[in-house]
């Protein structure tokens, strides 16, 4: 029997195993083995259970784990007592979306094993790969498996990011997750810095929050930018932002340029009657964080406009090709844009937003940029030297590289493969991949057909390696070139 090796078992494995449901188990019996040895599986990190004040940040309408039903995750929310949280002004809890991706993944192996297929569960550590003779051995530190025809790379990303040395400083708190873990032991009234000022930091002043913290809380980073707030959607077909049209471009072209894309944004932009100078002057604004987060808020409730909402649709639809096909030096051009591209592509909900603004005119809440250094103070706690100062108690890391590394608990599996010539590095992070399929891109320069990676591995082929609607996309066409490989012809929607 056909043999394919998952590893990782967090929401992009999850969506994996739901397309080979779908794709590949119909056809043939096949056996797979997912390798997971953490505690959350088919959730990860993200959606791992945790308190009701860690939401979504995304309608589920657009947390569909299956690329082929767009539908999928808001029909399980209402078959599951959860109606409420489906429409599309809501944002569900984090660990809903979780309880989701379960029920997806439990559903997807009980309908394989019913048509013949075997799937089994390891609770280990892949820390390397080798092949011998066209099939793939896995190897932990005293076991050994296979032999695997297929392997699908689903290793998560990097838990978090210590940019100030802090790890062994009393009162640095490396990981976030779960709040209800995390923040456990900060005192009541303790001064807490935050590092980052995203999405993950946002969910940490909620979790401090929901706890009745009294102290205050600063927000620390080197920008000092707030996410934007979600608008509502803009339910417009995109004409000129999808994959069909940069490929037209690009062939007509001989290439793509940043300057093509932004000429099919304002195509894009054009063709929904929003404001092409609007966009830029959102790009150029300098406001201050909490009266652009005031503004934002005031957008989102009132404003009808379009324009950010469709760019984002865009983003999502055809971003990681985009980024792909560019040059370096065109790449270079859109990092410099990076932060703001990434608060406008992940904005935070209203609901988070109104809480924020609440806190903020309390004075419980501060934020700062240009953030230089934080150094632990001889006598207890931190000082953060930024645009603006401060001294606190405690300091919690929300924050991400600005350049995607390889996941620590990763690194000996993919210096393995590299040791093999099985993967070669991206000059952006993470490692090659071939555009359409995913396949891995060997030393050689050769994308190999029993070898995929889906998520933040991928991080540098692709801009964007994250939400469910990428992920699902991705997992769904390894799904079919896996089939295809097998010499079958899949369904497709």
């Amino acid at each position: 029997m056909f043999e394919i090796a998952i590893i990782g078992g967090g929401p992009s494995a999850a969506c994996v195993v739901a397309a080979m449901a779908y794709r590949i188990a119909p056809e043939i019996p096949i056996n797979v083995t997912v390798f997971e040895p953490g505690p959350n599986l088919w959730r990860g990190r993200v959606f791992q259970p945790d308190g009701d004040e860690v939401l979504a940040n995304v309608p589920m309408e657009d947390m569909s784990a299956v690329a082929w039903d767009p539908e999928h995750g808001v029909r399980w929310f209402h078959e599951n007592g959860l109606g409420d949280l489906a429409a599309d002004t809501t944002v569900p809890r984090r660990h809903q979306v979780g309880r989701y991706l379960e029920d997806t993944a439990e559903q997807a192996i009980a309908a394989m094993r019913a048509a013949g297929s075997n799937v089994e569960i390891r609770t280990s550590t892949v820390t390397s790969l080798e092949m011998d003779e066209g099939k793939f051995w896995t190897h932990g530190d005293d076991w050994k498996a296979g032999s695997f025809d297929q392997v699908v790379l689903c290793l998560g990303a990097t838990p978090s990011y210590d940019h100030y040395k802090l790890s062994s400083s009393a009162g640095y708190i490396a990981d976030a997750y779960p709040l209800r873990e995390a923040l456990i032991d900060v005192p009541e009234q303790a001064s807490v810095g935050i590092v980052g000022s995203g999405l993950t930091a946002i969910d940490v002043v909620m979790g401090l929050r929901a706890r009745g913290h009294r102290g205050p809380i600063t927000l620390g980073s080197r920008n000092g930018h707030l996410p934007s707030v979600r608008q509502r959607p803009a339910r417009h077909k995109l004409q000129h932002l999808t994959v069909r049209r940069i490929e037209e471009v690009t062939a007509a072209n001989g290439g793509l340029s940043f300057d093509d894309v932004v000429e099919l944004a304002k195509a894009e932009l054009v063709a929904v009657g929003t404001s092409i100078a609007k966009i830029a002057a959102d790009f150029s604004c300098t406001t201050p964080a909490v009266t652009r987060l005031r503004n934002d808020l005031v957008r989102a409730m009132e404003d009808r406009d379009p324009g950010w909402p469709v760019l984002r649709d865009g983003m999502v639809a055809c971003g990681q090709d985009a980024w792909y096909l560019l040059s370096d030096a065109d790449k270079m051009r859109v990092r410099a844009w990076h932060q703001t591209l990434m608060r406008h592509c992940c904005p935070m909900p209203p609901a988070n937003a109104a809480l924020l603004l609440n806190m903020f005119h309390s004075g419980q809440l501060a934020i700062t940029g240009g953030v230089r250094s934080i150094l632990p103070r001889s006598t207890g706690g931190f000082d953060i030297d930024a645009e603006r100062p401060a001294v606190v108690d405690v300091v919690i890391s929300a924050s991400t590289p600005a350049k995607h590394e390889i996941p620590p608990a990763a690194r000996p599996l993919v210096a393995s493969m590299e040791s093999q010539g099985l993967v070669a590095a991206h000059p952006f992070g993470g490692v090659r991949v071939d555009r359409i399929t995913s396949r891995l891109v060997s030393r050689r320069g050769v994308a190999d057909s029993k070898l995929h990676a889906l998520g933040d591995l991928t991080n540098g082929a692709y801009l964007f390696t994250f939400g469910m609607p990428v992920l699902a996309a991705r997992a769904d066409c390894i799904a079919m070139d896996i089939a295809a490989t097998m010499g079958l012809f899949p369904k497709r929607s």
